[in-house]
């Protein structure tokens, strides 16, 4: 996803790219492949995930947490993108002041996130609990047989811990408004949804959907709209 948003923005030849949460690095690592100066920063990772050691990979660094800052300079890169981490941030002023001190002017930054009104909420699977988040809510769905993953053959009362400490803890789903409202230092600050819907390949299936519905009612970007609610996803554009 984050990948399509990319090749849409980033047209003009190789850049200077920062993936922001970059876990093991594997987009970073296809970026330099594709010969852009690709770079990526987590929280915190492993040494031993890495083919031949951390140490041979000295373009993935650790994220200072006190204060908050990225391990870069001012105004290096032309594209600060992020996949599946918004979600998981809890002081958006900070992390969205770094992203503009790190972006050279007129720089572009690229994120994509599970919606606030995902039905099934991505990590623990229990659904609405992007919003519902009270331990009875948690207690049904645990019940019920809800587990993702990682809780396979653990009791209920040890699963809605689980959930409840992850969720208010490693999780923070704001409204569109209170996003655009931590956006504040960027020249231009949208979602971009449609511009996904456009990159997608689409299959005769979805080719049918747009021409009855797209191109005879709403229009192809209203679609791409509804499609990304749909499919509970959100794309974010912000411009330094």
């Amino acid at each position: 996803m984050i990948e399509r948003l990319l090749q849409y923005y980033c047209a003009n030849g190789p850049s200077s790219i920062l993936d922001l949460g970059c876990g093991k690095g594997l987009l970073v690592d296809a970026l330099r492949a594709q010969g852009h100066d690709a770079y990526g920063c987590d929280i915190v990772w492993d040494a031993s995930d890495f083919e031949g050691g951390a140490a041979e990979k000295s373009y993935l660094r650790t994220i200072e947490m006190q204060p908050y800052r990225l391990p870069f300079d001012d105004n290096q890169f032309d594209f600060v993108v992020s996949a599946d981490v918004l979600e998981h941030v809890m002081d958006y002023e900070s992390t969205f002041a770094e992203i503009h001190r790190v972006l050279k002017p007129g720089g572009i930054s690229l994120h994509t996130f599970p919606s606030r009104y995902a039905f099934i909420e991505p990590h623990v699977f229990v659904p609405l609990a992007t919003v519902i988040r009270s331990k009875p809510w948690l207690y049904l769905w645990a019940i019920l047989g809800v587990r993702n993953e990682f809780q396979h053959g653990q009791d209920i009362r040890e699963i809605v811990r689980l959930n409840y400490n992850y969720l208010k803890s490693h999780t923070n789903y704001l409204t569109g408004r209170e996003i655009m409202k931590h956006a504040h230092l960027f020249a231009d600050a949208r979602f971009c949804e449609e511009v996904f819907f456009k990159q997608t390949p689409s299959t005769p299936r979805r080719q049918s959907l747009k021409k009855r519905l797209a191109l005879q009612l709403f229009g192809e970007n209203v679609v791409g709209r509804l499609w990304f609610i749909f499919k509970s996803a959100k794309a974010l554009y912000l411009k330094k």
